[in-house]
């Protein structure tokens, strides 16, 4: 009898438990249902609470910030990493994903259009901000003046668009591969637009070096990224940031593209957040 290997893992082994961790689900206002994955640091909690992560795309981020974190923070002294709570958000669908959700969630709302297909960026921050950020600190000591919010791509987006009409709602930003492309570069009119607030947040975009070229890529897919223009946008919004007087770092990852580039930058962000 032949036993296919998927097979032999259900019947004869039980799943990986990542130590440490928590699942919950938590709905919107709206009745949108959400996936939230918690990730506590062995140990005693400051005196002022722990620092804490929020990950959005929490399907493809929150092991590798959980794992990222717990090896960093192990040697401080090396690394610069101090232990913080990670809160990642995903979607109650096979896998955490779900792609229509998503591009709703985190692209900035448009003048004059409802929120359909895009445009729920408001909706979904009032849902961290409302619900939660309130559930993760009935149950957790949390330091409100070290929260960090990651983002990668439209999530890299959706952080930018946090910062630039809400600064307040977390005292770090990263902006992972951000796209900044969506919509014709809508975003750099908020950035214009923005005001900061007495004790500015700190922010770092960082960014694949092949994002905008890469030389194995067909004919159709290199006019595409040179169209986004990933690597030049980030680093000109980074420039941009410090030019207003943001405390604002840039970091290209040699031989990244916009898939390969994401553990690289959760990697960093952790070192970011301990600052």
């Amino acid at each position: 009898m032949l036993v296919t290997a998927a097979a032999c893992t259900q019947a004869a082994f039980p799943p990986v438990v990542l130590e440490g961790t928590q699942v919950r689900t938590l709905s919107s206002a709206d009745g949108d249902a959400y996936r939230i994955l918690v990730a506590v640091p062995a140990g005693q909690a400051p005196a002022q609470g722990w620092p804490v992560i929020y990950a959005l795309d929490g399907a493809t981020t929150f092991a590798t910030f959980r794992d990222s974190l717990r090896v960093q923070a192990g040697r401080p002294e090396a690394t610069g990493a101090r232990p913080a709570v990670v809160v990642a958000i995903a979607y109650p669908d096979p896998g955490g994903v779900n792609p229509a959700r998503r591009q709703r969630d985190l692209t900035p709302p448009v003048p004059g259009q409802p929120v359909a297909a895009s445009g729920g960026a408001d909706r979904f921050l009032d849902f961290l901000e409302k619900v939660v950020k309130p559930a993760v600190e009935r149950d957790l000591p949390i330091d409100r003046r070290r929260q960090t919010l990651f983002g990668h791509s439209l999530g890299g987006l959706f952080a930018l668009h946090v910062l630039f009409t809400r600064p307040d709602a977390f005292q770090t930003y990263v902006a992972a591969s951000p796209s900044i492309w969506w919509n014709d570069r809508a975003i750099l009119a908020e950035m214009k637009a923005a005001a900061w607030p007495a004790v500015p947040p700190a922010v770092m975009v960082t960014v694949g070096e092949r994002e905008q070229f890469t030389p194995d890529a067909d004919v159709a897919s290199v006019a595409k990224l040179a169209s986004r223009r990933q690597v030049d946008n980030a680093a000109e919004m980074a420039a941009g940031l410090s030019a207003m007087g943001i405390d604002a770092a840039f970091v290209r990852f040699p031989g990244e593209n916009h898939g390969s580039v994401l553990p690289a930058a959760i990697s960093r962000a952790v070192r970011f957040a301990s600052r």
